[in-house]
């Protein structure tokens, strides 16, 4: 067992050194100082976007047409949060890798998704392990595989988990920023009944108090010693928006999701990591505007999913029966008036 675990836990000491082992997508190597402390990342969900374009093996076009310019950003490393592509074919993946993974100057990491491993052998054959970790200065990054159960993490990666965030192992830690595909915290955000209004699809979510038994005693333990952050990749469809956020208070924990749809306001998120602490941007890929990812709480999306149910001023009008009954009022008025007019006109001519 300690073997395994010592196959899935990869800590980087430093930049450069000959006993680095690659990143597993790119194999490019991490251009930060052991003891850095300012540094930002890119955090992508859901790539290949729109579902509906099932027969497509391209990603989202919208991150298409932005890897000329996020090639160009200070990014020390990029993590993207599952399903890069519809379904792991041969095709799929050589695309991705050659349009997105290989253009991308540096290291790139991924939290596996359903689609991702629709042929798991194939994934792992060309990716390797899915579930790992690593130190960048401070700042520990954990790499979950929400796939390997349906929404849960257990087994040989539950322990990997409580190891790799045990308190003995978070002294010099001051953020700990985990990734899933999956929003296996949905629950503690929204009520059950509701899930599948903030994700993707609720298919293959737990629906289990895994969660709330196995993972928050082991954040719980550590969110004393650690700024804890919780990011998942499982938005992007039209019902959702570009970005979920929520902060727990007990323990504290913030949770963010993000994912591609191919629609306008598709975005990305820029973590930047510093001395201050943790910040969290997201930029649409569009008009490359920034936005306050803290602002879209639950709350937010109620409010912009009545937006979108709430009819225009003008369909409120006409649905009102006294808009009817004003205009056919207003009508017969006009009508008599009318009848009176050319009855006078008509006793006038003769």
């Amino acid at each position: 067992m300690m073997r395994e675990l010592a196959r899935h836990l990869v800590v980087f000491l430093g930049v450069g050194g000959s006993d680095q082992p690659p990143v597993p997508m790119n194999g490019r190597e991490l251009s930060l100082e052991p003891t850095a402390v300012d540094f930002e990342f890119l955090v992508v969900g859901h790539a290949y976007g729109n579902p509906q374009t099932a027969g497509s093996i391209f990603p989202a076009a919208s991150l298409l047409g932005s890897i000329d310019w996020l090639k160009n950003e200070p990014f020390a490393f990029a993590v993207f949060a599952g399903d890069l592509v519809r379904r792991t074919g041969p095709a799929e993946i050589e695309t991705f890798r050659r349009t997105v993974i290989d253009a991308l100057p540096f290291p790139v990491f991924n939290a596996v998704g359903n689609h991702d491993v629709t042929d798991r052998a194939l994934y792992e054959s060309q990716f390797g392990n899915t579930y790992q970790a690593f130190r960048v200065g401070a700042c520990l990054i954990v790499v979950l595989d929400s796939e390997l159960a349906p929404g849960r993490i257990e087994g040989d990666q539950l322990e990997f988990f409580q190891e790799t965030l045990a308190p003995e192992k978070l002294r010099e830690v001051e953020s700990t920023l985990i990734f899933s595909h999956k929003l296996v915290w949905i629950e503690e955000v929204v009520p059950p009944k509701e899930m599948s209004r903030f994700v993707n699809s609720s298919v293959g979510y737990d629906r289990s108090d895994h969660y709330q038994r196995a993972i928050l005693p082991i954040l719980g333990a550590a969110a004393s010693h650690t700024e804890l952050y919780w990011f998942s990749g499982d938005l992007g469809l039209a019902h959702t928006l570009p970005a979920l956020w929520h902060r727990s208070t007990d323990p504290t924990i913030t949770y963010v999701a993000t994912g591609l749809g191919e629609h306008e306001d598709d975005a990305v998120l820029r973590v930047q990591v510093s001395e201050a602490g943790v910040r969290v941007r997201g930029q649409t890929l569009g008009s490359r505007q920034f936005f306050d990812a803290s602002s879209l709480t639950p709350a937010a999306w109620e409010e912009a999913k009545r937006r979108r149910s709430d009819p225009s001023p003008w369909r409120k009008l006409i649905g009102r029966r006294s808009f009817w009954a004003g205009a056919i009022l207003t009508a017969g008025l006009w009508l008599v008036v009318s009848l009176v007019s050319w009855v006078r006109r008509r006793a006038r001519g003769s």
